[in-house]
């Protein structure tokens, strides 16, 4: 009898990953110990790492960053399913990602794998940031609207009354001041 298990593992060992992923999409792949044991071509070409850098580096979660870094503590351990992280690069440019830790049980043998995905973020969080400012900001003055005053307002007036601190508010309101 044919394992198909077996079989389909024995063909996509003849496949290399670069095949499968190319130029088309940045990818670390961390073995079950938190090691990374692959890095696609666009991953080093886009951060500028060498491969050299990265295989064998354990990634570890220190203050919200990724950072690449040998000898790490195990981060499985201590991972939450899902989390906010930032990568800075070596140009010390900041990219946001959502962080998930998918863990797999194989039934046969009680062995665990850790999957982690990195979903990219960076541009959402670019755009959520314009949208809001443009929602609580003048086009015309850049200062903050009616709607960015409440906002502010109720958030200064909580953080006096949750610390138990003096708080003044001036409401000054200047009619026509555009024209």
């Amino acid at each position: 009898m044919i394992n198909k298990t077996k079989e389909l593992s024995i063909k996509n060992e003849k496949i290399s990953l670069d095949l499968i992923i190319g130029q088309t999409c940045l990818f670390l792949l961390i073995d079950i110990y938190g090691r990374v044991s692959y890095v696609s071509q666009r991953f080093l070409e886009t951060y500028n790492y060498n491969r050299a850098d990265v295989i064998g580096y354990k990634p570890s979660i220190i203050n919200n960053q990724l950072i690449l870094e040998k000898n790490s503590l195990d981060f499985i351990s201590n991972y939450s399913n899902t989390e906010d992280i930032i990568f800075i690069t070596k140009e010390n440019k900041k990219i946001f990602f959502i962080a998930r830790l998918m863990e797999i049980e194989e039934n046969s043998n009680n062995a665990y794998h850790y999957c982690l995905i990195l979903s990219e973020v960076t541009r959402l969080i670019a755009a959520k940031n314009k949208l809001s400012f443009q929602v609580y900001h003048d086009p015309l003055t850049g200062l903050l609207n009616r709607y960015g005053f409440y906002r502010k307002g109720k958030e200064a007036l909580k953080l006096a009354k949750n610390s138990k601190t003096e708080c003044y508010l001036a409401l000054i309101d200047i009619d026509k001041f555009k024209k």
